[in-house]
């Protein structure tokens, strides 16, 4: 069988500092109760965070502007 994709059952309580971030991915499996952005930190440590809370929404944005590749 595939394997779920994993959910979010706790979110961070406290704010990830932006440079120790790596990069990220949306919870959008509609059998997780809980809507959530994963973090992945550069220690190899994933972290569930709140989309609506406002540093989950900057980092996201931090992390699009870096992991945008360069137009040539």
């Amino acid at each position: 069988g595939s394997i779920p994709a994993s959910c979010c059952f706790v979110m961070a309580n406290k704010k990830i500092p932006k440079p120790l971030l790596k990069n990220y991915k949306k919870i959008t499996n509609s059998r997780c109760t809980l809507k959530a952005i994963i973090f992945r930190t550069k220690l190899g440590k994933d972290i569930c965070a709140d989309p609506k809370q406002k540093w989950v929404q900057d980092a996201i944005k931090h992390l699009d502007q870096i992991l945008q590749t360069p137009k040539p």
